[in-house]
């Protein structure tokens, strides 16, 4: 009776503490490292095709390496220093009379190109129930957003006699879905006051490592 007693004791602490043991060793084993995605990039190539009328007259082209999800941010251009001015009160003026300014010192403003690009390969949207989900672009093909600036000084005719000078702006902004390895015009700016026009083209690459 004895022996069988310390039999089941035994079998008793050989059921308990093998659980125990496969506890702790899992307890100590470290957590196994996630796989880790490989980074990609793509090659940017804008060119800005200028028109008069019907025909091209230049073209200029600007390439940059993006990550995606990542602002690439371009500039070239000047800074140019503009008379700062303030235009002065006019009551008791005849009605119609153009307005005077005087100066405050000069100001400095950006003149040139300004571009901003971000090539994304998902994207957020609202799923049925409003929620927002995560949805990745077609086959073949990546989101970009661009974002585009010209700033130029206004010619003689712009600008009046005693009035700080004109600067002409155009810009266009782009959220859309192009596809790789194939020039695209994502955007066309017309120049007011003239027959001048700007088509922007945009080929994306998928670079290989």
């Amino acid at each position: 009776m004895k022996r069988n007693s310390i039999l089941i004791g035994t079998l008793l602490l050989v059921t308990l503490g093998v659980p125990m043991l496969a506890q702790e060793r899992q307890a100590n084993t470290p957590p196994a490292e996630k796989p880790l995605s490989q980074a990609t990039a793509y090659r940017v190539v804008v060119q800005l095709h200028e028109f008069e009328g019907e025909k091209r007259i230049n073209t200029r082209s600007y390439d940059f390496i993006a990550r995606p999800g990542e602002f690439t941010n371009f500039r070239n251009g000047l800074r140019i220093p503009v008379p700062g001015s303030k235009e002065e009160s006019t009551s008791g003026a005849a009605a119609g009379a153009t307005p005077q300014f005087k100066s405050e010192g000069p100001k400095y403003e950006d003149v040139g190109l300004s571009m901003m690009a971000r090539v994304k390969e998902e994207d957020i949207t609202r799923g049925e129930h409003r929620d927002t989900v995560w949805v990745k672009m077609p086959a073949g093909t990546v989101g970009l957003d661009f974002d585009i600036e010209l700033t130029a000084l206004g010619t003689q005719e712009q600008v009046s006699a005693g009035s700080p000078p004109v600067l002409r702006v155009t810009s266009q902004r782009v959220n859309g879905i192009v596809p790789l390895d194939k020039p695209t015009v994502i955007a066309t700016l017309d120049e007011v006051n003239s027959n001048r026009r700007m088509q922007v083209e945009a080929t994306i690459t998928k670079m290989k490592f």
